[in-house]
């Protein structure tokens, strides 16, 4: 929704550079990570790796909700939706923690820092 406005106009949907057809080419058709056979790297071997495979756009953050996703696929918890739930609630609530510079959004150096957020996901994987 580009305007903002809560509907797409065809104009949106078309639009080759913002519109959802190039956002849906980009994330699942030319995007590689966005495909079902290539491996999630493992992130208690390799944080930057892991952090770099769910970031499509390269840009170098990922919001909450590419957090959530990111846990979600990593530990296969698509089915289970109370776990994504609580997932859901516990990225918001420590968002603030790990988001140091206050961007809404979590950079590579935010993210493999020592204690960091891939520090603290791996803490809590190995209780």
């Amino acid at each position: 929704d580009i305007t903002g406005d809560s509907n797409i106009t065809k104009s949106e949907f078309l639009d080759p550079d913002r519109g959802l057809l190039a956002h849906i080419r980009r994330e699942f058709h030319e995007n590689p990570a966005a495909r079902k056979d290539e491996a999630i790297p493992e992130i208690r071997q390799d944080k930057r790796k892991w952090f770099d495979h769910f970031d499509y756009d390269k840009g170098g953050t990922l919001s909450q909700d590419e957090i959530v996703r990111a846990l979600i696929k990593t530990f296969k918890l698509s089915d289970d939706h109370e776990r994504v739930e609580q997932i859901t609630a516990v990225v918001g609530a420590v968002w603030g923690i790990f988001d140091t510079d206050g961007s809404g959004e979590i950079d590579k150096d935010e993210f493999t820092c020592a204690d960091g957020l891939a520090d603290s996901t791996i803490a809590t994987i190995n209780q």
